[in-house]
């Protein structure tokens, strides 16, 4: 038998998320990080959509639900 699949593993990119560093017990979604399973990259990008995450154009960074950018000149 041949099982595949994909992970995806999500951690915040916000200002706040990226300071706090937590040990992986506390890692939850709501402080930032998240695991998604599916069958490929699209599948897991849809599901965290509709979890709330939100994505940059080309999914290189993200944002937890609830979670905002800040910009890095602090404007």
């Amino acid at each position: 038998m041949v099982i595949g699949g994909y992970t995806l593993d999500l951690y915040c990119d916000c200002q706040t998320c990226e300071v706090i560093k937590l040990p992986v017990e506390y890692r939850t979604e709501e402080t930032g990080f998240k695991s998604i399973a599916g069958s490929n990259f699209t599948e897991c990008v849809r599901a965290a959509k509709k979890r709330g995450w939100k994505f940059n154009a080309n999914k290189t960074h993200c944002l937890a639900p609830g979670h905002m950018r800040t910009s890095a000149e602090g404007n």
